[in-house]
Parts: C-alpha cells; sequence; structure tokens
C-alpha cells in the first residue's frame, strides 16, 4: 500500500507522499480485497487524490465497512470511477484557489485550455 501512495504521488506530482491515519490502515487491513493487487493500487490512488496530506478512513473507497457513508461513494454505495474521482478533485481544486482557473491548473499540472474543457464537461459555467 505504501508502494503504490509513492506511486500515485508522483504520478499526481504531489512533493510529499501522504501518509495512512491509523484509521485507514485498519480499513485497508478489514478488507477482504476481492481484486487483490489491482483494486489495492486503484484504491489507493483514489485516496491519494482526495486526501489532503493524510490519507483518512473516509478518503477509501472500499463499501460497507463502516455505518458512515464512505467519503468517495456514489449515492448507490458503490465505489466511484476514476473519472468521477478527477472530477471531484479538478472542482475541489478550483473550489480552494476561489475559483482561480490559472491557478487551479497549475496547481492540477494541466494546461488552462484543459482545465476549461474539463470544466465544460463538468457542466461548470463561468
Amino acid at each position: 500500500a505504501r508502494h503504490f501512495v509513492a506511486s500515485a504521488a508522483k504520478k499526481h506530482h504531489l512533493a510529499v507522499a501522504p501518509k495512512f491515519s491509523e484509521g485507514a490502515l485498519v480499513r485497508l487491513k478489514a478488507w477482504h480485497w476481492p481484486g487483490n493487487v489491482r483494486e489495492l493500487e486503484n484504491c489507493i490512488e483514489s485516496a491519494v487524490v482526495l486526501c489532503d496530506g493524510e490519507i483518512l478512513a473516509e478518503h477509501l473507497p472500499l463499501p460497507n465497512v463502516s455505518a458512515a457513508r464512505p467519503f468517495a461513494s456514489s449515492d448507490s454505495g458503490a465505489s466511484l470511477t476514476l473519472a468521477e474521482v478527477e472530477k471531484r478533485h479538478v472542482l475541489k481544486t478550483l473550489e480552494s484557489v476561489d475559483g482561480n482557473r490559472t491557478l487551479a491548473a497549475q496547481k492540477l499540472d494541466i494546461g488552462r485550455s484543459t482545465l476549461a474543457r474539463k470544466l465544460r464537461d463538468y457542466g461548470v459555467n463561468d
């Protein structure tokens, strides 16, 4: 899991790879991993994208592990697609810079035109 955190942090251009909280480690160990290593890798990448410095249990898109609804789940309770995780990350980044699209694009390490296209696809107006 720590290897996948380091890989995802590098892939998403994070200066420091996030660490696991104790609750996240417990949740990871409790899951039976029917998808094996690929499921673990996707789960960790999703958590890295969603977290803000530390991976918490609610960042892990694992269903039915606790009574609380997971942060990264859809209304149906199923794990989010990578596209939905990306959308949430883009919108969260844009919100964190008070709507400054140039700064958001820089933080996301994408071009401003790419950000504009993504926002258009998400239905976000100027």
